[in-house]
């Protein structure tokens, strides 16, 4: 979208993307529950910390690689670092407040993931052009979350709108995998 504002002609298939990827995500947001997470015992947070290796180990296979395929690699350890972001905010939010949150292993997993998430995405950037970059990082942020929080954190949609966030699912990863496909 902002590509369109800056000049740049999207065509009908980029706008129909847009729109498909727009209205899932509306409608996963629309139809998620919002009840508190469930806490994540210690040693789940621990696990989550130590997963840091998976974006880390993919992104140094994505740095090996030359071209497209390297800007996917990039992008999907982007998307994987962020996805422990989300995780470990989700879960968080089920902790109490104060200074001793500063040891935390799900603070530290935030920080670090997230740069790391930065830093891949930056670099995948480097290597291919944004629009396939943030679609595979997006479809890996939706995925992932998704389905890692249904099952961690006891995350569900509201009573009688699970068809809705079905459609919401798949227009959204719909859209995204058109965005890939079709980017110029």
């Amino acid at each position: 979208v902002v590509a369109a504002f800056r000049g740049q002609r999207l065509g009908r298939r980029d706008w129909a993307s847009l729109a498909a990827l727009g209205a899932g995500l509306v409608l996963l947001c629309v139809t998620a529950d919002p009840r508190p997470a469930a806490p994540l015992a210690l040693p789940g947070q621990w696990v989550l910390l130590a997963a840091t290796v998976v974006p880390v180990a993919l992104g140094l296979v994505g740095l090996r690689l030359r071209g497209r395929a390297a800007a996917a690699v990039l992008a999907a350890s982007a998307g994987l670092a962020w996805t422990g972001v989300a995780l470990a905010s989700r879960a968080f939010s089920a902790e109490p407040l104060g200074w001793s949150a500063l040891a935390h292993p799900l603070v530290w997993t935030v920080v670090v993931q997230g740069v790391l998430g930065t830093v891949f995405f930056a670099l995948a950037l480097q290597r291919g052009d944004v629009t396939t970059v943030t679609a595979v990082t997006f479809m890996l942020e939706l995925l992932v979350p998704s389905l890692l929080g249904l099952w961690l954190f006891g995350d569900g949609v509201l009573p009688g709108q699970a068809p809705v966030a079905v459609l919401g699912f798949v227009l959204a990863v719909g859209g995204t995998v058109a965005l890939v496909r079709f980017a110029e």
